[in-house]
């Protein structure tokens, strides 16, 4: 939808809604039964020894085996999507638009253990009761995949657009969003920096947070620059002179978002799905949790263990890891033959400060028992999310 509310081509309102569905993957029933008894046993081995790791397991002993199951119902997932924006002409080839952008997504798939441990309530605290054993004791984890999961996202987009006059044109974008969910995908490879398992199947809202994507601040701007001189110019002086032309494109936007976990169930619930991608640790009030370095990102001191049989208070996806300042530049020179006949030849440079943007901590695990024993790792990171500066060159004939 658009619309001229003063009929004179410089004003333009535009809007528009969407509803967009997913599909269910068939893999998510072929897992209910290839990984489940009688085709696939499997189970979980304490303490193995290295580097026979099965020398202690029997397998004629008897054992709960651990299933794949997935709702017998689920629901297709999809997202409404939903933008409105403003567009104004400004002198000397300027547009200016303001919009905003959002979308609410339903029936997303999640994936959790719902073979837990009973819990009861003590002083509004849930507290789980590990000595009851799990909710069905024939079985040990139960993974279940549902698709009840909601995820939204709302923003606030602001860019400046100059069309190519004078020798160059330029373009400026941001973009402050938000962007929540209760799971952003169930697969390890979704995102660098995803739980893909909920924390307790029976309390969605326990991971509601800050979705694996969110960028809360996002600016990018580009330009080329076509270098005037020389136009007139004839022989060897016009070919070196005209014929240039420089190009830039810039990102700076703020991090992605993490979790600080635990390596081991304080909770008590008999979560068997990753320990570690589940316990989250209390936060210590007053503590600033990012000391902002690459090899201790972290401080250990904003995070303690939450009472045993209890959940910790840090919510998923609250942390926030390190920015990204990127900028590349390209410069061209062109040698014009003929009106047909040109040769390009270009010179770009990738990251050129050679400035390091470095990924969100590998060391995400804070304590790893019950005695408070800190993880060598924590905080550290040891990756980057773009490369060292880089130089490539090309060469086109065109014809």
């Amino acid at each position: 939808m658009a619309w001229d509310p003063k009929g004179n081509g410089k004003t333009s309102i535009r809007g528009g809604f969407g509803v967009f569905y997913d599909q269910i993957l068939p893999k998510y029933y072929f897992f209910s039964g290839s990984l489940n008894p009688p085709f696939t046993t499997r189970t979980s081995i304490q303490n193995p020894p290295f580097p026979n790791v099965v020398a202690n397991f029997n397998p004629n002993a008897p054992f709960p085996a651990q299933l794949q199951t997935t709702n017998f119902d689920l629901q297709t997932p999809f997202m409404m999507q939903y933008n409105i924006s403003i567009q104004r002409a400004l002198p000397g080839d300027w547009t200016l638009m303001l919009g905003y952008a959002g979308s609410r997504g339903k029936h997303l798939i999640r994936l959790a253990d719902a073979n837990l441990a009973p819990e009861i309530m003590v002083n509004g605290v849930k507290t789980y009761q590990p000595l009851l054993g799990r909710r069905n004791s024939a079985f040990a984890g139960i993974f279940q995949r549902v698709s009840d999961a909601e995820s939204f996202y709302n923003s606030l987009q602001l860019s400046m657009l100059k069309q190519f006059s004078r020798n160059w044109r330029a373009q400026v974008s941001y973009t402050f969003s938000r962007s929540v969910d209760d799971s952003s995908g169930i697969n390890s490879q979704d995102f660098g920096n995803v739980v893909q398992y909920g924390l307790d199947f029976y309390d969605r809202t326990a991971d509601r947070g800050l979705s694996a994507f969110h960028v809360k601040h996002n600016l990018t701007f580009n330009w080329t620059y076509e270098v005037p001189f020389g136009k007139n110019l004839k022989g060897v002086a016009g070919a070196l002179i005209k014929g240039w032309q420089v190009n830039n494109i810039t990102s700076i936007r703020s991090g992605h978002p993490f979790t600080v976990r635990l390596g081991f169930n304080r909770s008590g619930n008999l979560n068997t799905t990753s320990f570690a991608a589940h316990e989250r640790p209390n936060v210590v009030p007053g503590v600033n949790p990012i000391l902002g370095g690459p090899d201790r990102y972290l401080d250990i001191a904003a995070f303690s263990l939450p009472a045993a049989n209890t959940r910790g208070n840090l919510g998923r996806n609250t942390l926030i890891g390190p920015g990204l300042f990127s900028t590349d530049l390209s410069i061209v020179k062109t040698f014009a033959f003929s009106e047909k006949r040109r040769l390009h030849f270009r010179t770009e440079i990738f990251n050129l400060p050679n400035h390091p943007n470095f990924a969100v901590p590998s060391g995400l695990t804070a304590f790893t028992n019950a005695a408070g024993a800190v993880a060598p790792n924590f905080g550290r990171i040891t990756s980057t999310v773009t490369t060292l500066r880089q130089i490539q060159f090309g060469l086109k004939f065109e014809y």
